[in-house]
């Protein structure tokens, strides 16, 4: 193990930059510069050991929300049928994202956006949806206003925005 931890080593980078740097650069633009690199330490020293539990909770959330909504959508809509097709492929193809040294942290990441795309698509596809569907649109779009708040809520603990705490 590490220690002191990366957070403990990212508080003290911010601290000793804060302190000894800050106060001493003359230009305004400069200055933003480092505020604005203080806030973002300070959100990683918060959230920096998070990512693994909110990914994979966020991937497992959408998955289940995305598989009650298309049992519930019968539909003869080509649109749904390849986007369920494309739901149901194998994830293992997804092009790893840039700027993780894990490859299963980048699966992770591949998948969320993969994910978060076919929702997307979803929202497209029953914003458009034929009327006779109306009754079960309705109800897999409150099922979507439910996945969206448990996802804000996630995005707001792994931001640094709520403490893990608050998790809810």
């Amino acid at each position: 193990m590490l220690l002191p931890s990366p957070g403990t080593l990212l508080k003290g980078l911010a601290g000793s930059l804060r302190d000894g740097v800050l106060p001493n650069i003359s230009t305004v633009s400069a200055q933003k510069q480092m505020k604005a690199a203080l806030h973002l330490l300070a959100r990683l020293e918060k959230t920096w050991d998070l990512f693994h539990q909110h990914v994979e909770t966020d991937n497992a959330d959408i998955e289940a929300a995305l598989q009650k909504i298309f049992s519930a959508l019968a539909s003869h809509d080509q649109r749904l049928i390849a986007l369920k097709a494309r739901f149901m492929e194998n994830m293992a193809g997804d092009k790893p994202v840039a700027g993780f040294n894990d490859p299963e942290a980048a699966a992770m990441a591949a998948a969320n956006i993969r994910l978060r795309e076919i929702l997307q698509a979803l929202e497209e596809i029953l914003a458009h949806a034929p009327d006779e569907n109306q009754n079960a649109v309705a109800a897999c779009q409150m099922q979507l206003a439910g996945l969206y708040q448990r996802m804000a809520m996630r995005d707001a603990i792994y931001v640094g925005d709520l403490p893990v705490a608050e998790r809810g």
